[in-house]
């Protein structure tokens, strides 16, 4: 079985299927990766030695020269390569992807969906976007996705038929390594040394982590620790992720908020932050399934989010954390409040979180899963 990931960023490979291309090799299928040339490829060769890549000019701004050209290698490629599966990720790798291999008449077009950016707690907004993220739904022969919320509500939306998409065991694109990185146990050592060098030991940390944008509900943190410092004088917020905003986040920061903060642009161990955080604050508008609040479960973290589709499969609420009304943020604020003044409530719902993630996102029952659906696929 020949297969080619089409990503439209080389990172997005590389931190999607860690474990899995692995386990697809081991049982002797050839995989290959067609992504653009961002600044990641050697570490993609590097934990992938043995997976071919091949250079797709993308660009993620909608451009029409570039997307013609983009267009035209895919096909080129496909042409030439003859791949059993085409499989797509990321929107404008799947929109392309999806174009050329219809072209082509390839016969096994997934669409791998992990989001739609077209969307607003749960609501699709109407306009070009959507109408792009609804071709590679349209073209492919099958769509996977990431989570049973996502998949309802485009059922529900008319985007898809029931019998088109599915979802691989639980849903999340590759589960959840509860057992090694995201294992609060094997890391504790690390823990105590960061607490220490960000003199949080005595402080309320509650945390962030992710892309610091408008839909990640940047502006509900601010308004929701601003309440809180009022009554929680200990609190500390810790940002960790790149930022997306056209602003000095520094500055920005100082500005917005009334409270103390740290400010993490990267991180290549992100289980080392959500291990210091007392509560993970994460108001995104959209997501396609709750991976970072998934990895704060298994780290014992409960989190706080509003409760719209990819989130709910991945925290139960009053159970791993609290999901509360879309746009609600005096709710974010008493759930936090409420963890603060509870911490044994605190401790519970982390530990239930660990044991949800445990039994519901092991890795390999994923591998297992999408094995089995490319071999239903190609009836090997």
């Amino acid at each position: 079985m020949k297969i080619c990931h089409c990503f439209s960023s080389s990172q997005s490979a590389y931190y999607f299927l860690d474990g899995q291309i692995q386990y697809m090799q081991k049982h002797g299928h050839t995989i290959a990766f067609a992504v653009p040339d961002d600044g990641f490829i050697d570490q993609l060769k590097t934990m992938f030695p043995n997976v071919k890549i091949h250079i797709i000019p993308i660009v993620r701004p909608i451009n029409l020269i570039s997307d013609f050209k983009a267009l035209f290698y895919f096909i080129k490629l496909f042409r030439k390569e003859r791949f059993d599966i085409i499989h797509l990720h990321t929107p404008k790798a799947s929109l392309l992807g999806a174009i050329a291999g219809r072209i082509l008449g390839h016969p096994n077009i997934i669409f791998h969906l992990h989001g739609l950016v077209s969307l607003k707690f749960n609501i699709p907004i109407k306009g070009l976007t959507l109408l792009m993220e609804r071709v590679p739904l349209l073209l492919s022969h099958k769509v996977i996705c990431v989570s049973k919320s996502l998949a309802q509500l485009c059922v529900d939306n008319r985007f898809i038929s029931a019998k088109k998409i599915m979802i691989l065991a639980n849903g999340s694109i590759n589960g959840i390594d509860y057992a090694n990185k995201f294992n609060r146990k094997r890391i504790i050592d690390e823990t105590t040394k960061l607490q220490k060098e960000l003199k949080i030991e005595d402080k309320f940390v509650i945390g962030y982590l992710g892309r610091i944008n408008n839909d990640k509900g940047i502006y509900d943190i601010i308004d929701v620790i601003n309440t809180l410092s009022k009554s929680i004088p200990n609190l500390i917020m810790v940002f960790v992720g790149p930022n997306e905003l056209p602003v000095d986040i520094d500055r920005f920061f100082q500005d917005k908020l009334n409270t103390s903060y740290i400010y993490i642009p990267r991180t290549p161990q992100p289980e080392l932050y959500i291990s210091v955080f007392d509560v993970m604050l994460f108001p995104s508008y959209r997501e396609g399934f709750g991976l970072v609040t998934a990895e704060a479960n298994a780290l014992k973290v409960p989190v706080v989010a509003y409760n719209i589709a990819g989130i709910r499969d991945s925290i139960v609420n009053n159970k791993t954390g609290f999901l509360v009304e879309p746009d609600n943020k005096k709710a974010l604020v008493q759930s936090i409040k409420h963890y603060h003044d509870y911490p044994e409530i605190r401790k519970m719902h982390g530990e239930n979180g660990r044991i949800q993630i445990k039994s519901k996102f092991t890795p390999q029952i994923i591998w297992q899963a999408q094995l089995q659906f490319y071999e239903d696929l190609l009836n090997v």
